[in-house]
């Protein structure tokens, strides 16, 4: 092969690339931290803009979903020798190993980093609890 020159076989023609058919799905990376009173997760999410963004929590888990839209390109693009950067629908289920209260929660998205803040609850499992009798 000659310096500087992609086989034709490795290129991408403008018409299949733009096919929004093309665009398959990715997995954001994510960390998981706590503190004192919080589960923080923070996931990257770069290019990737807040409305198109839907947190829930689902049993005992966190869902994130959205679209990572591909910026507009002219139509005079004939091909691309590098594609490494990924675009299309996400789905990323991380399990919550602790209790939270998933109603207080905060998210922001900042510089394509969203921070989801779940305030824990305090486990009240192996307690042991007196409960009374009432009775005639």
């Amino acid at each position: 092969m000659t310096p500087g020159r992609v086989p034709s076989d490795l290129l991408l023609q403008g018409q299949e690339f733009l096919d929004p058919m093309a665009v398959g799905s990715w997995t954001p990376h994510v960390d998981i931290c706590e503190t004192e009173n919080h589960v923080c997760v923070r996931a990257e999410l770069p290019g990737v803009n807040s409305g198109d963004i839907a947190v829930s929590f689902e049993r005992d888990g966190l869902r994130l979903r959205g679209i990572k839209r591909e910026p507009a390109q002219s139509r005079r693009l004939l091909c691309y020798y590098c594609l490494e950067r990924r675009y299309g629908r996400f789905d990323r289920r991380i399990a919550i190993g602790w209790i939270v209260n998933p109603r207080l929660a905060r998210a922001r998205l900042e510089r394509g980093i969203l921070t989801v803040e779940l305030p824990k609850l305090k486990d009240r499992r192996g307690e042991t609890v007196e409960i009374q009798i009432k009775g005639k």
